[in-house]
């Protein structure tokens, strides 16, 4: 492993910070929203219980809200104010790229 390996994780909100931006940018002037939470994983039991061939399953979805969201680092977007506070635990410092060691909220 060299030093410019990232973690699968890091990886993962590169690519999503990278999307919100683009879309940010996309969207500048409009009226149009965005979610602020990411899907982590989604992950299937059997409805009754016991595992079989012809059983129904239910789906449980767990989903993050990255770290720059609201965030009061300078370069996130969130100069202003937190936009979120009122329903989001504590808003998260990170690094030049948006980044830190836990996510806001999951869900």
């Amino acid at each position: 492993m060299n030093c410019s390996h990232i973690s699968q994780t890091e990886h993962l909100w590169q690519k999503i910070r990278l999307a919100e931006l683009a879309a940010k940018s996309y969207l500048l002037g409009k009226q149009k929203r965005m979610s602020i939470y990411a899907t982590l994983w989604k992950l299937k039991f059997p409805k009754e219980g016991d595992e079989q061939m012809d059983c129904e399953w239910i789906e449980v979805t767990a989903q993050a809200v990255p770290p720059h969201i609201g965030s009061p680092t300078p370069g996130n977007g969130y100069e202003s104010g937190d936009p979120f506070a009122a329903f989001l635990p504590p808003a998260v410092t990170t690094d030049e790229d948006g980044l830190a060691p836990h996510n806001r909220a999951v869900v």
